[in-house]
């Protein structure tokens, strides 16, 4: 764990001056996020997955629009990510005014399979429902035709649920094959 330590406050130290020789731009940061090991859905410029991420000190994760240059998330396990953060100095419409670049994963883990979390379903907005699950009872049903949903017992509901055209949110555990496993809907 030492180890770990020498090596995570040596890269910092060398990203630092590295910086400092070639970059004189003030507006630029090292810093430490934080991600889960489930990613959420969002509404941005289409319906889309987000990762849930903590950066430096702030105590609560939130959804994460941005992207992180050379790192692949991989859904199940807990990230530690050291991260050059900058501003964008002139960025399109449509994107981000910050960039955030990997300098080290200083740790990753294997994520619980028993936390439980909150993912919306259907959401609504320019009087219009936008549904994140597709499939059915019969075929089975996923999040944005990606990670698998087992509703167990409940299936039935979640398909009321989506047809009542509500904001829906479903509660959720992740089991070892990344299924995202259904354990209550909520209807807000």
């Amino acid at each position: 764990m030492k180890t770990n330590y020498i090596k995570y406050l040596f890269i910092v130290l060398i990203a630092s001056i590295f910086t400092n020789c070639s970059n004189d731009d003030a507006n630029e940061e090292f810093v430490t996020l934080n991600i889960k090991h489930y990613t959420t859905t969002a509404v941005g410029l289409d319906l889309q997955f987000t990762l849930l991420v903590q950066e430096g000190d702030d105590p609560t994760f939130g959804r994460f629009f941005n992207g992180i240059e050379g790192f692949d998330y991989e859904l199940g396990f807990n990230y530690e990510l050291l991260v050059r953060k900058s501003d964008v100095a002139n960025p399109p419409a449509d994107g981000s005014s910050i960039r955030y670049e990997l300098i080290n994963i200083v740790n990753k883990t294997s994520g619980s399979t028993t936390e439980t979390f909150d993912v919306w379903l259907a959401t609504g907005f320019s009087n219009s429902m936008e549904s994140f699950v597709t499939g059915d009872t019969t075929l089975g049903f996923e999040l944005l035709n990606t990670i698998p949903i087992d509703c167990n017992s409940i299936c039935d509901e979640l398909m009321s649920d989506l047809e009542e055209g509500e904001r829906l949110f479903g509660t959720f555990t992740r089991n070892n094959n990344n299924e995202y496993v259904l354990i209550s809907t909520n209807i807000q």
